[in-house]
Formats: C-alpha cells, sequence, structure tokens
C-alpha cells in the first residue's frame, strides 16, 4: 500500500511465451473492495477489474513471479524473462503511472525487491553470483556482489533491517548434493 492505493503486481498468460506482466493501482476507499464487481450481460466474457491497470512488460515472453515494494517515492516491480532477462520498472504514488523500465543483463534472473518508506533494494542471480543494488526514483545504484550460488533457485527474500539502508537477505543454495539456506545482513545506503 502507498499513498492511500493498494498495488498489486501480476502476470496475464495469454498463451505459451505470451505471457505480459501488469501493475493494478486501487484507491483504498474504492467501493467495489468491499462489494465486488458486479455482472450484467454487458460485462459477461470481458476482462474488467478494479482501479488502474497498466502493463509493465515490452515484450510478450516467458514473463514470470512479479514482486511489487513500495517506497515514499513510489512502488518498484521487477520480474523476469526466462529467454530475454529480468526488468524492474517504477511507478510514481502521485498518477500511479510507470515512468521508467531498465531492462537488466539477459542472465539475470529471479530478481527480488524490497523496500522502506525511504529506501528500496533489488536483489538478483547473474551468473552463479547474488547480487544487490539499493532502487531509487532515478533509477539502479551501485550493483554488489554478495555470495556465489550454484544451481537454478528461486528468488533471494529481502527483509529491511533495524537501520536505513541494512537489509537481510536469504537464498537457497545447492551444495554438495543436498540444498542449503543461507541468510546475510548488507548496507545500501
Amino acid at each position: 500500500m502507498q499513498n492511500g492505493h493498494l498495488y498489486v503486481a501480476f502476470s496475464v498468460n495469454r498463451g505459451f511465451e505470451h505471457i505480459q506482466v501488469y501493475v493494478q493501482r486501487i484507491a483504498l476507499n474504492d467501493p467495489a473492495l468491499k462489494t465486488g464487481l458486479l455482472s450484467s450481460k454487458k460485462t459477461l466474457g470481458k476482462e474488467r477489474y478494479l482501479g488502474q491497470v497498466q502493463l509493465l512488460s515490452t515484450r510478450e515472453g516467458k514473463n514470470t513471479t512479479p514482486v511489487v515494494a513500495c517506497e515514499s517515492d513510489g512502488c518498484f516491480v521487477t520480474w523476469d524473462d526466462e529467454k530475454a532477462g529480468a526488468s524492474v520498472a517504477f511507478v510514481d504514488k502521485d498518477k500511479g503511472q510507470m515512468l521508467w523500465r531498465r531492462d537488466l543483463p539477459a542472465k539475470v534472473v529471479r530478481p527480488a525487491v524490497a523496500a522502506t518508506a525511504n529506501n528500496a533494494v533489488i536483489s538478483w542471480f547473474d551468473e552463479s553470483r547474488l547480487r544487490v543494488a539499493p532502487l531509487t526514483r532515478d533509477g539502479l545504484g551501485t550493483v554488489t556482489t554478495l555470495s556465489r550460488v550454484s544451481g537454478f533457485q528461486p528468488q533471494p527474500d529481502l527483509a529491511a533491517g533495524e537501520k536505513p539502508g541494512q537489509w537481510y537477505i536469504s537464498w537457497r543454495d545447492y551444495e554438495s548434493a543436498h540444498l542449503e539456506v543461507f541468510a546475510l545482513r548488507t548496507e545500501c545506503p
């Protein structure tokens, strides 16, 4: 939630390799949040939604698992495409419109994003490395490599620490023929 709105990131499957990523912005005072959308013969079979829905992905592909996190200036949404790399977008808090989208390098997979009121961070896997970078309204900050990772793993988990810019990151790895879970604390100014 941000600025009196609920933000939902989701993907729509329109057929094999035609999955699109969207963000939905719903005012918390929208009466339809309590009643739901009413059906009629005019709306039967048509797409209906609450609030604003905006397409974020530039291409149709195998986009998977978008993640959204909001801070004081707006919300960040990140996702990956199994063939073309990952992307991150920024949605302005006032108008609910995407201000920018950055495509990350082609080998980036499983991005995740987290935010506090004043800070945001993104983490991902890139060529067997766990990487992290701060996010701002202006874009991606300096990328830092945190660890080595083996195998194809789910997204890292991110949580804010006690101090500004402090983050906890956990991830799964595959070592010595079994799965292991790791966690670390880092600071992204």
